[in-house]
């Protein structure tokens, strides 16, 4: 039998790691010695080895495995390393290194944990402990999911909340507290668990270490049917369900929701596709569907959608009253329009001999001269009422210059028409398109400005180019003839718009900064100076931060990033807006004191919106084109008749026209180019009557 081997030290209890906060100890367990033939007990053969330090010297709470590296000597192969008590996978590098895999599940809480090495038998001896710090991580961020949902009253859902540090790392092992903000709506237990409790909106909390992360809870109108009479409604009231006694077998929750994401259908109009929750439900008698129809729709059906496409319900019923489904199996329900909705304006452009605008479709529509191809549909004849552009191109924005048209595509081709004299089309060649003709190159457009005989645009990565007439030096590109495909502007600018006017242009760069180029004899450019020309950018004396900008014949104007307006260039009819008519050299700020939201500059003329859509016009008003009732010229912005609110504004060169808030088109000034079917002027704004 061998003799007992006394321990080289005394080995502390295993301590949680997990369970406490403050000292975390971490025990080796001693090896025996070999045994001999019976005599005293010699001196160990493996002596105990050193720490002398740890790598990292710190790990995170909560944090994710790592591998700790113990530095010191006396290390032989089969040394243990221990932490909380329980050997650890363990590599020997050296006698004075050995590295050992720390999973994430060891590291607890905060505190200090003791790292201990033993060499194996005979004699193994225990190494004096290092502490390895075990640092608390800060909670950066509480991230709520899912961010938004719906229940109806007495029905779950549940949510959940991810901790964060500041670097992203995921923290467990937190204390999160829930609440709501609306105890009448919903109400919410310590695991995050929402009960319904009355149809409303509130919002969930989930709050860890001082930090708070939210998301919308909407309760939907509705409960649980019973078998009873039951009738539920839509939000909007577009849709109504009437179940009879008996029309549901057991007790199911029910609701009517809007459909985040329905299935495509050509009809389907936005926001009256509404999910009846759960899906699959069966009924055990027809239900009483009333359509509740959007203003405009002349009729409307109830549809479902079986997996693959939309199925009508047996009928379909006129706006406001009622159809009897039989017996459904499914929780979508949709309204559908039999006839299309009308077409909604998105944006409008004023030239100077036609005015063009773009639906909610894409499609593009023109009206006004026509003699040069400039309305795009193919034909040379004036038209006093919008007509479709032809081509089928699905439209993002659109520009219109004197007697030429533009427009980028949602793919971000660039199209023009009308007389091509000078190359100002683009398309390689100066003959008169009466349709979309594509510009030339593989460029991707952002923005394009068509001026009286050229155009301008920049790509997708802030590229400037110009083309068409070049006297002047208009194109930017230095002295250069006349170009047909567009042409670079000279300068490493990186560019956010251009503007192209009658015998000059300006543009904004990346950093909000103006610059101009091309005539320059009445101080157009902006640079302090009045030369003949310059046919390459130079920045706009002042270093004022603009948002906007635009040209008309010899001036320019620009919007500052606090709603003022400036303007400078010749100052005949007032169009610089400062109440006099003189010449200005750099940036002169527009009378009045007014903060603007949009800005547009026509040839003589310009006119701005008011952050609440008031419209305000100034400069030459031959044919009533600043829309005052009256005909004469305007040295300080004036207000626009009619008390309209307008989204979108655009300056041509005899007109105005602009967008209303309620989406409808008026313009004003030289009758040609207004849109109402007649060529009689008018100083006050007149609706555009529009397809559809």
């Amino acid at each position: 039998m061998c003799p007992r081997v006394p321990p080289a030290h005394a080995a502390p209890a295993p301590l949680s790691i997990r369970s406490r906060s403050a000292l975390q100890c971490v025990v080796f367990a001693l090896a025996t010695a070999a045994c001999g033939d019976g005599s005293p007990t010699s001196a160990p053969d493996n002596p105990a080895p050193t720490i002398t330090s740890l790598s990292p010297a710190s790990v995170s709470a909560g944090g994710p495995a790592f591998t700790l590296t113990v530095n010191g000597s006396g290390f032989i192969e089969g040394s243990t390393v221990r932490w909380a008590g329980s050997a650890r996978p363990t590599t020997f590098v050296s006698s004075t290194r050995l590295t050992a895999q720390i999973a994430a599940s060891d590291i607890g809480t905060s505190g200090m944990a003791a790292i201990t090495v033993t060499n194996p038998a005979p004699g193994g001896g225990t190494s004096s402990s290092s502490s390895l710090e075990v640092v608390a991580v800060a909670v950066a961020s509480v991230e709520v999911s899912p961010a938004s949902d719906s229940i109806v009253p007495g029905e779950t859902r549940s949510f959940t909340a991810t901790l964060r540090a500041a670097d992203g790392t995921v923290l467990t092992g937190r204390e999160v507290t829930w609440s709501v903000a609306d105890a009448g709506v919903a109400s919410v237990d310590g695991t995050g668990v929402l009960l319904g409790v009355a149809p409303g909106q509130t919002t969930v909390s989930a709050l860890s270490e001082g930090v708070t992360g939210q998301a919308g809870l909407a309760v939907r109108p509705g409960g649980v049917v019973d078998g009873g009479e039951t009738t539920l409604g839509s939000p909007g009231g577009d849709l109504t369900l009437h179940f009879p006694p008996g029309s549901v077998s057991t007790a199911t929750p029910i609701a009517i929701a809007a459909h985040p994401n329905p299935p495509a259908h050509q009809s389907l109009i936005e926001g009256t596709a509404w999910e009846l929750a759960p899906a699959g439900t069966t009924f055990a008698a027809p239900v009483t569907i009333t359509i509740e129809a959007p203003t405009g729709i002349g009729s409307a059906g109830v549809h479902r959608w079986n997996g693959s496409e939309w199925v009508p319900i047996d009928a379909h019923a006129q706006s406001g009253s009622s159809v009897s489904g039989t017996t459904l199996q499914t929780g979508l329900f949709a309204l559908l329009s039999i006839s299309p909705p009308a077409l909604r304006a998105l944006e409008v452009t004023a030239g100077g001999t036609q005015s063009c605008a773009i639906d909610t479709q894409g499609q593009a529509w023109c009206w006004g001269w026509g003699g040069d191809g400039q309305l795009g549909n193919g034909e040379r004849d004036d038209e006093l009422r919008p007509v479709p552009v032809s081509g089928g191109h699905d439209f993002a924005t659109i520009t219109a210059g004197f007697y030429h048209t533009c427009a980028i595509d949602t793919d971000g081709d660039a199209w023009c028409w009308g007389w091509g004299d000078s190359g100002r089309l683009g398309t390689g060649s100066q003959a008169r398109e009466l349709t979309p003709a594509r510009v030339t190159g593989s460029h991707r457009w952002e923005h394009l400005s068509a001026g009286g005989a050229h155009t301008c645009g920049v790509t997708d990565q802030g590229e400037g180019f110009c083309w068409g007439w070049s006297v002047g030096g208009r194109l930017g590109g230095g002295n250069i003839h006349s170009q047909a495909s567009p042409h670079p502007v000279s300068g490493s600018h990186t560019f956010s718009m251009i503007e192209a006017g009658g015998i000059h242009s300006c543009a904004l760069d990346d950093q909000m900064l103006a610059l101009c180029w091309g005539s320059a004899a009445e101080g157009q450019l902006g640079d302090d100076s009045n030369p003949a020309q310059v046919p390459v950018p130079v920045a706009v004396s002042g270093g004022l931060d603009f948002t906007s900008i635009g040209v008309g014949t010899r001036h320019s104007c620009a919007l500052g990033a606090s709603g003022e307006v400036y303007c400078w260039g010749q100052g005949a009819h007032g169009k610089l807006g400062n109440g006099d008519t003189q010449n200005r050299l750099v940036p002169t700020q527009v009378a009045g004191g007014r903060t603007f939201a949009q800005l547009s500059v026509g040839w003589e003329h310009s006119c701005a919106l008011t952050p609440e859509g008031e419209a305000w016009c100034w400069g030459e008003g031959e044919y009533g084109r600043l829309g005052n009732g009256a005909l004469g010229d305007r040295a300080v912005p004036t207000p626009v008749d009619g008390g309209l609110l307008f989204r979108s504004i655009a300056s041509g060169d005899w007109h105005t026209c602009g967008i209303t808030l309620d989406d409808e088109v008026y313009c004003w000034g030289w009758g040609d180019t207004l849109g109402t079917g007649e060529r009689e002027d008018s100083a006050v704004p007149v609706p555009v009557p529009w397809p559809g």
